[in-house]
């Protein structure tokens, strides 16, 4: 019974930085890689059932749909969470208006993206999609809305839980309307059936949070205009960031055809789902640096975003390299011999990862500190060169072209971002990197050796991370004792620093 009762408080409480950090990080992995692996499952069930045609109906409809909805936020989470973070404000009228400004500006976009989506498409099979993609976004916003509550805090347990039951309700609900009718209008139906039931469960799971928030209800029109004027240039940035990841779709749907849309979107769910350990590492350290940033704990913080940053590094260069040599037994035993044409842009996509990973750790420093203007400049210059690349790339190189511009604009936008975050906390990695560029660049030929003497990519895959790490492990890599010691201790009394 104590040994159960340590595990609880270990999974569910908040006892140490060291434990809180590993707990979020647990959490949110759970969560993201349960939910991603069951999407992954609906994705290429659907892409090979429907065939790269009617699937890139699916995924346009999803891209228009989400270039509107990117303006339901315009910062407004960001504050619910920053402030229930580091308690800058009066948490009954603060959030009470900044609730409801959240939920009507919501419901006034899904309205417009309904009204005026069908308009945009040149693909008649896409419009008739788009007020139910439109109502999907509803649901997922609204959910998302809900763990905040949660999130804030450090109850990610919670959040894991309405990420795998709504995609295990998806999927099942996917997987049998799917067998009925082969169209994409059946499995968008069936995502957002699934999507609703999902989040109604989330608020069963979060409802004492949000009666907490909503004691005393009241709206204040004062508050509220300041809410406005604080979140607007941190949504702004993040519209931008959404509407460059869509900018993509639409262009090439412009420009090229369904077919290649359907290649695109297969080649982009794999990566998503690699996306998972940046967006963890952002998710459960964001309050941890927040909570420093706020203290001052300068050396701390620094200690923090190195080995942070190091961490990223060390998992993605190797996972980018192998996954570069080995694309294309990915995408054949994925999705099959009709989508060849999607390994290239897929192969591409790989390069996107070695510049966000570290990214990750680098913008929790100017978020913590507020520094909204500089991740607003960021964000802005990388949406309009993605927007320009994609105009220059898109009609001669298609969906590859579109990849080459996403690349070039992530370099603009973390270059900068990296520069800003140096001088609000000086830091350096380039000390610790010599012994994993070594081992990836080890690991990298032995990848490339079994893949051309046709060793299944199953089995290259273990033995390259064998060697990796292997590698590693021989060469004394100073990481591997400092992850150890960021291992949390179930018998930790109080908080210690992360050095």
């Amino acid at each position: 019974m104590l040994r159960i009762k340590k595990l609880k408080n270990f999974l569910f409480g908040e006892q140490s930085l060291r434990q809180t950090l590993f707990k979020n990080s647990f959490w949110l992995t759970v969560s993201n890689i349960g939910s991603s692996l069951l999407k992954a499952m609906i994705v290429i069930y659907a892409a090979r059932a429907l065939g790269a045609e009617e699937y890139g109906f699916f995924s346009y409809a999803i891209s228009i749909a989400a270039t509107f909805t990117i303006f339901s936020d315009l910062g407004l989470n960001y504050l619910i969470t920053i402030n229930l973070v580091r308690k800058d404000e009066a948490h009954e009228a603060y959030f009470s208006t900044l609730m409801a400004l959240r939920v009507g500006l919501l419901v006034t976009i899904i309205a417009l993206t309904i009204a005026v989506g069908p308009f945009i498409t040149k693909f008649p099979e896409a419009r008739l999609l788009i007020p139910l993609v439109a109502l999907l976004f509803a649901s997922d916003d609204m959910r998302a809305l809900l763990n905040t509550a949660a999130r804030a805090e450090n109850r990610m347990d919670k959040e894991a839980f309405g990420y795998i039951i709504t995609s295990l309700l998806i999927l099942v609900l996917s997987l049998i309307g799917l067998r009925y009718s082969h169209t994409s209008y059946m499995l968008t139906l069936m995502y957002l059936m699934g999507s609703v039931m999902g989040t109604f469960l989330v608020f069963l799971a979060v409802k004492k949070n949000i009666k907490a928030i909503f004691r005393s209800f009241r709206f204040n029109l004062r508050l509220a205009k300041g809410i406005l004027a604080e979140a607007i240039p941190y949504g702004f940035a993040t519209a931008m960031w959404a509407f460059m990841i869509n900018t993509d779709m639409l262009l090439v749907g412009w420009f090229r055809s369904a077919i290649e849309l359907g290649y695109y979107a297969a080649a982009q769910r794999p990566i998503s789902i690699l996306f998972i350990i940046p967006g963890v590492l952002f998710a459960s350290s964001f309050t941890i640096v927040g909570r420093l940033a706020k203290e001052g704990a300068s050396d701390r913080l620094r200690i923090l975003t190195e080995r942070l940053t190091v961490f990223t590094i060390a998992v993605v260069l190797p996972v980018a390299v192998g996954g570069i040599i080995i694309a294309p037994s990915i995408i054949h035993f994925l999705y099959g011999a009709a989508y060849a044409p999607a390994v290239l842009p897929f192969a591409l996509l790989f390069l996107t990862l070695i510049i966000s990973y570290p990214a990750s750790i680098v913008s929790t420093l100017i978020l913590a500190h507020k520094r909204r203007k500089a991740y607003t400049f960021a964000m802005v210059a990388g949406a309009i060169g993605n927007v320009i690349f994609d105009l220059i790339l898109i009609p001669p190189f298609g969906i590859a072209g579109s990849v080459a511009a996403t690349i070039m604009a992530l370099i603009i936008i973390n270059g900068y971002m990296w520069y800003e975050a140096k001088k609000i906390q000086p830091f350096t990695i380039l000390p610790f990197l010599p012994r994993i560029a070594m081992a990836t660049l080890s690991m990298g030929i032995v990848t490339l050796a079994l893949r051309l003497v046709m060793v299944n990519f199953f089995l290259n895959i273990i033995i390259s991370a064998a060697v990796y790490l292997g590698l590693l492990i021989i060469t004394r890599e100073p990481l591997l004792k400092e992850l150890k010691e960021l291992l949390p201790r179930s018998n930790t009394k109080a908080e210690r620093s992360p050095s």
